[in-house]
């Protein structure tokens, strides 16, 4: 499965614009920053510019099938986007009848940090995640421990997610975003066709 991963990764990285994307990201992310209580709005448009980005740089095709988001080069991914220190779910579900962690897909996780370092000294782990776009195995999702809280029993703790995305980066499923990026200011009307 890794293979095909990193296919992804280099059709990814080949096809799309790391400087711009990035930069449009920071933009929407730092615009919401400035305003209390967007954390859902912001999360919502980014996800919808993440999208409609990719469907115009990639052969991309929206799939909600399972816990998938989309196929790109007919591949099926789960789309995750973070900004900072963060447990994710791989499913909002709290089921009696548990899904099989085995039947989870592939994730594309999107890092879009803030400002501050992260995950510094976070459980004696020191390396700084970098900003940029990450896959992650089903293979090794298929042999994490979850946790739950009020809302999902499908969650992959801060500790957890720390190590997943640093065997990206050592296994070389992972696009860096550029240190610098252009500036852009986003307005919710420039949005509109």
């Amino acid at each position: 499965m890794k293979n095909k991963l990193y296919d992804i990764k280099k059709y990814i990285n080949y096809k799309i614009d790391v400087l711009e994307f990035y930069s449009y990201l920071s933009s929407i992310n730092q615009h919401f920053k400035k305003q209390d209580g967007s954390g859902l709005l912001s999360g919502s448009i980014i996800e919808m510019f993440i999208e409609e980005y990719l469907k115009k740089k990639l052969n991309y095709e929206k799939f909600n099938n399972k816990q998938n988001d989309c196929k790109i080069n007919n591949h099926e991914l789960s789309i995750k986007k973070i900004s900072g220190k963060t447990k994710i779910a791989l499913k909002w579900s709290k089921n009696k009848n548990k899904e099989k962690i085995s039947e989870f897909s592939d994730i594309m996780l999107i890092n879009i940090p803030d400002k501050t370092i992260w995950w510094k000294k976070l459980f004696g782990l020191s390396e700084e995640i970098p900003a940029g776009i990450f896959f992650i195995s089903k293979d090794v999702i298929s042999k994490i421990k979850l946790i739950s809280n009020n809302k999902s029993d499908y969650i992959i703790s801060e500790k957890v997610l720390y190590n997943l995305l640093q065997e990206s980066m050592k296994n070389k499923l992972f696009i860096e975003f550029p240190k610098e990026i252009k500036k852009y200011t986003y307005k919710l009307e420039h949005t509109f066709i």
